[in-house]
């Protein structure tokens, strides 16, 4: 049966011309198998969504300048940008290994015991050392902020207890599966595992980018001497009967989110996930 033809929107084909790129250039230059077979999935639907809004594109086998040529779409700044960082990956390898020495000194567990995707064990490893390490240091017990910014904190730590949800059922779905014995129900299973992943995938990411986007208002803020911070000179005490976090316990809170900014931000480096928008 043939798919619908989708009505031409320029902007909206231009947006899946740079996800695409985006996409290509993670598969060439990831070292990661896991991730890369995803992303290829990701890469047919995006393809097949372009084919049915331009069929004449030839978008399953055509390149993306040659889509965007044959379609009479001009490069956006943002296409172009895609192209320029998918070229420049490969030489930059070096200097990021080096950027990245606080996530590369990680040990990495297991989401639950049959889990061998890396990517959601990476996360689920940043996630919880996020929970018990790093969140402690923002939180307002140990940061004081401003009022409007103290709401956008409870509303992200909302979003993380969220993800943190995600991933105990995803745990226990893969447990599920990797124990089942009925062809029946292992294939019910699997489509349950693989959707479970990709929101899981999704909202982690969108969730951890928030996060960056936050805990870097605060970290200029306490290195420019700002207002938001009002205490950013006092040394953080971690409470061993309520709190876990031991790795910045005896810093100060200038220099507690100032490590959390670096972190979180290597953190969305290596994960390097284009941005999937559901529904599509």
């Amino acid at each position: 049966m043939e798919e619908d033809v989708l009505e031409r929107n320029d902007d909206e084909l231009k947006r899946i011309l740079t996800f695409i790129r985006q996409m290509e250039g993670i598969i060439r230059n990831s070292s990661n198998a896991g991730q890369v077979e995803r992303i290829r999935k990701e890469l047919i639907k995006y393809r097949a969504r372009l084919n049915q809004m331009a069929p004449e594109s030839n978008a399953q086998s055509a390149t993306v300048d040659e889509i965007a040529s044959s379609l009479g779409i001009e490069n956006s700044g943002e296409m172009r940008s895609a192209k320029t960082a998918s070229a420049s990956s490969v030489s930059k390898n070096v200097s990021e290994e080096e950027d990245l020495m606080l996530v590369n000194s990680l040990n990495i567990n297991k989401a639950s015991p049959h889990c061998s995707d890396f990517d959601i064990n990476f996360l689920s490893t940043v996630l919880l050392l996020i929970q018990k390490e790093y969140w402690p240091v923002i939180s307002e017990q140990h940061c004081k902020v401003d009022f409007s910014h103290g709401t956008v904190r409870d509303t992200i730590r909302n979003k993380m207890d969220n993800a943190m949800r995600n991933l105990k059922v995803l745990a226990e779905t893969i447990e599920e599966y990797a124990t089942a014995d009925k062809q029946d129900f292992r294939e019910q299973l699997l489509k349950m595992k693989n959707k479970q992943s990709r929101i899981f995938l999704i909202e982690t990411n969108t969730v951890l980018k928030e996060i960056s986007a936050f805990v870097e208002e605060l970290a200029n803020d306490v290195n420019t001497s700002g207002s938001i911070v009002v205490n950013k000179s006092d040394i953080i005490e971690f409470n061993p009967r309520f709190e876990e976090a031991e790795k910045l316990n005896g810093k100060t809170v200038s220099y507690a989110v100032t490590e959390f900014n670096v972190f979180v931000k290597q953190v969305l480096k290596k994960i390097n996930l284009p941005e999937f928008r559901q529904g599509k």
